[in-house]
């Protein structure tokens, strides 16, 4: 019986992969290195899949060892298990540090940082102070090389104000730039210093509008950029904008003069009008004509130019900080009266269209919404497919600055089938091309992880089941708001205006109360026959202003 005992393999310890790995750990505590190693390897061995944990235990045991290269390697292999795991990227950091690999080590650092600050920051100051002040094992020989001319010259210079005892007179035939190189100057180096810091910090704070920054940082500090621009160019470009300008301002010329007109004294005059209503909508449509650039690449930047997508890295206007052109106030007054002003179809679906456009430029959405969709209805009225497709092209550009990536692609459907029906080759090219950059744009929050969006998802799954679709689509509609306003500011949720007595009609993510019929026919009819609150003998004269 013990003979057959000793054939067959020893029994199976219940949970054999844990209880090794486990005592992995408290030997590691203890301070058996050695020992460690062996257990947390007889844990990896008898374990069914890579346990991560297991692994992470025989990096600490190896690095304790000093056995670096073998924790280089098993760093590398926990990134390819879990590549988001945030000590995986402590671990690789800490192993290219231990081996000399002091700038990979960097580069995982910085990374890192971006997730966990605090926990990288160390590895980032410690990796920038070791590349700085020390030559480790990984320098180039080729740097020596270089410097050891320098050296020698040095030298001789050494022996020759030994032998002279005149130091100071010796050294001042010397220049400066070669007696001291910028390369070990510790000034320099804390000002490099300093500088990587303040735009680790810029970065952190500003986000992309670092890149601004050192753009105009960069104009200030080399002002031979703009000191000395082409003169012929200059001149092109002014004379193109004061065309452009004239030709603009010539149809408000047009129509303002054609309105001083009665139709006694010019029968045409209406007529002329639609002519020049339809001008101006196919102006407008004539600028998506593609087919006179010359490559893809212009084409693509061109239509994302129209559909309101950037692709510049330059800053625009409004990122420069120039002084508006435009007095808002002003302009909303003239369209108020135009709109007032204006009976005909055309002439309203021309001016909901500017309308729409200007309220586009100072980011009122909600509005420029509200006056697209009347513009859209007036134009049917007026039976004109050109402001029509124009309108639909402001409602696509409003969905994409807004994020709604499906409701900017049915947009885009509708506007290519209104240019099929116009039948005008270079409008359907132009619209297939947007409906595939409105396929391939990523309207998602991409890179680091994201604690706010973590927090939406866990929202979303305490919802019941009738209410997640909405709030889905509230979460999708408010990252166009900042990360530290997103959960602060409810989109959708407009109070009563205490002033103008404008009840909200919009819904929120609550479900609104059950309402009672009986209750407010009781409340109506009391309304009915309720006395006057005016005083006897109070005139309001606000009223007749």
């Amino acid at each position: 019986m013990s003979v057959a005992l000793k054939g067959e393999e020893a029994p199976k310890v219940y949970r054999e992969a844990i209880l090794y790995r486990e005592w992995g750990y408290r030997l590691t505590a203890l301070g058996r290195y050695l020992l460690a190693i062996d257990y947390f390897e007889k844990a990896f061995k008898s374990a069914e899949v890579e346990d991560l944990r297991t692994l992470i235990g025989l990096y600490r045991a190896l690095i304790k060892c000093t056995k670096y290269f073998a924790a280089e390697k098993l760093s590398e292999k926990c990134m390819k298990i879990d590549p988001g795991h945030y000590k995986v990227w402590q671990m690789r950091m800490e192993a290219l540090f231990q081996i000399g690999e002091f700038s990979h080590s960097l580069v995982h650092a910085y990374e890192g940082m971006r997730r966990h600050g605090m926990t990288f920051e160390h590895g980032v100051y410690q990796a920038n102070e070791t590349i700085e002040d020390c030559i480790g094992r990984n320098t180039s020989p080729v740097a020596l090389l270089l410097l050891y001319p320098w050296i020698r010259r040095l030298w001789k210079h050494r022996e020759l104000l030994i032998g002279k005892l005149e130091e100071e007179d010796e050294l001042a035939g010397i220049a400066e730039g070669e007696v001291r190189f910028k390369v070990n100057d510790p000034e320099v180096q804390r000002q490099a210093r300093m500088k990587r810091l303040h735009r680790i910090i810029a970065r952190m704070d500003m986000g992309y509008l670092t890149i601004d920054k050192d753009f105009l940082e960069e104009i200030v500090n080399r002002p031979e950029i703009v000191a000395s621009p082409s003169k012929r160019s200059i001149t092109e470009l002014l004379t193109l904008a004061n065309m452009c300008y004239r030709n603009a301002m010539l149809v408000y010329h047009i129509k303002d003069t054609f309105d001083t007109y009665t139709d006694r004294m010019f029968p045409l005059k209406q007529r002329c009008l639609d002519v020049l209503y339809k001008t101006v909508a196919q102006v407008y449509i004539d600028t998506r004509n593609l087919t006179c650039l010359d490559n893809e690449e212009m084409k693509t930047r061109y239509l994302k130019h129209h559909l309101g997508i950037r692709v510049a890295t330059l800053p625009r206007d409004i990122d420069l900080a120039w002084m508006p052109t435009v007095n808002s106030k002003e302009t909303l007054k003239m369209f108020r009266r135009r709109l007032a002003m204006a009976s005909v179809p055309l002439e309203l679906a021309w001016l909901h269209h500017e309308f729409c456009k200007f309220l586009i430029d100072i980011h009122r959405f909600d509005l420029a919404r509200f006056y697209a969709k009347k513009g859209q209805d007036v134009a049917r009225e007026a039976n004109c497919d050109q402001w029509v497709l124009n309108i639909d092209h402001l409602m696509l550009r409003i969905e994409i600055y807004q994020n709604n990536r499906n409701e900017a692609r049915d947009i885009v459907l509708l506007t290519l089938a209104h240019a099929r029906k116009l039948n005008i080759d270079c409008l359907i090219d132009f619209y297939e091309r947007a409906v595939r950059i409105v396929d391939e744009m990523d309207v998602e929050r991409s890179g680091d992880f994201d604690d706010i969006a973590a927090r939406q998802q866990l929202i979303l799954e305490l919802m019941p089941k009738e209410m997640k679709g909405e709030v889905d689509f509230l979460w999708r509609r408010m990252d166009v708001v900042p990360a530290k306003r997103r959960l602060s500011v409810m989109p959708g949720c407009k109070p009563i205006d205490r002033k103008f007595k404008m009840p909200s009609t919009r819904r929120t993510i609550l479900p609104s109360p059950p309402k009672d019929p009986e209750r407010d026919a009781r409340i109506a009819l009391l309304k009915q026959y309720a006395p006057p609150r005016r005083r006897p003998g109070f005139v309001n004269f606000q009223e007749f202003e």
